[in-house]
């Protein structure tokens, strides 16, 4: 775990798994110390995927690639849990993902980073 979050659910953080194959992306947000630290994203059922991330309401973020913002992914706008969104490059920084309401999220990231689904903890894209 973290160790500056230790056992702390939805805290940016390192896999559990020790096994787990860390992605490229990560995801970078309000929520992540006000956009200063990111999730680390594992691949899992041809995604990658953060688990159990504890969203506030309103809350925004992206996706990065190798914790940098030289390569960013995101969506403009508001969106919907349990469903799919394509992702753009967000050469100007401008756009955010704005997350629906507060709650528990796992956030799914196809490999190739073309789209993206925000869903309900224990779903998975295969469950919409």
């Amino acid at each position: 775990t973290n160790p500056e979050t230790p056992g702390v659910p939805g805290k940016p953080d390192t896999p559990e798994d020790p096994d787990a194959v860390i992605g490229p992306w990560s995801i970078c947000g309000s929520f992540t110390n006000n956009w200063s630290s990111d999730f680390t994203m594992v691949q899992k059922d041809g995604y990658y995927v953060a688990e159990g991330i504890n969203i506030p309401a309103a809350a925004q973020f992206k996706f990065r690639k190798d914790r940098k913002w030289d390569e960013v992914r995101t969506y403009s706008g508001n969106v919907e849990k349990n469903r799919k969104y394509y992702l753009e490059e967000n050469k100007d920084g401008n756009a955010n993902i704005v997350v629906p309401g507060s709650g528990i999220y796992d956030i799914w990231i196809s490999l190739d980073a073309s789209h993206f689904y925000l869903m309900e903890q224990g779903k998975a894209p295969s469950d919409k």
